[in-house]
């Protein structure tokens, strides 16, 4: 079910991420770390970065997947655990985060979801404990707190 989602809202927002400058092919580049693994992959067209990012860890485990259109970052970004299970999506666009994201734990239940318009919290974030169980509800609108539900939970987050 988390991958159809995920499929669906990269499809959604794809058409905003794709490049029209197709006269110049995209140069790859790569930055390793000392040990000669690699760090971090990603591709410039005209001297800017276009397409997609690719971060790893020191083991090479890949951490984080990133797309770029001259330079912004837009489309989908995710984020993995070490072991390769998703960690975090969270959606770009015009290198603002706008609509969902959702954070897993480890075990793959969903640990937080939110919504963005403008880069800024808009809707409901719901924090749960790693059996789903809600910890807390606070409703924003444009970055502000409207509501807080359980406010012992949030005074322990601040």
């Amino acid at each position: 079910m988390k991958s159809i989602l995920i499929l669906l809202i990269s499809i959604s927002i794809l058409a905003g991420c794709v490049n029209n400058t197709s006269n110049t092919s995209l140069k790859e580049n790569k930055v390793n770390y000392p040990n000669g693994k690699l760090k971090l992959l990603y591709y410039t067209q005209n001297d800017k970065k276009n397409g997609d990012r690719f971060e790893y860890d020191r083991q090479g485990n890949l951490i984080t997947k990133f797309k770029f259109k001259d330079d912004v970052q837009c489309d989908t970004a995710f984020y993995y655990y070490p072991n390769g299970k998703l960690n975090e999506f969270q959606i770009f666009k015009e290198g603002k985060r706008v609509g969902n994201m959702v954070r897993y734990w480890p075990n793959g239940a969903v640990q937080i979801k939110s919504q963005f318009i403008n880069n800024l919290q808009d809707g409901l974030y719901v924090k749960l404990d790693s059996i789903g169980d809600t910890l807390i509800t606070i409703n924003y609108r444009m970055g502000k707190i409207l509501e807080v539900k359980n406010d012992e939970a949030f005074q322990k987050l601040k």
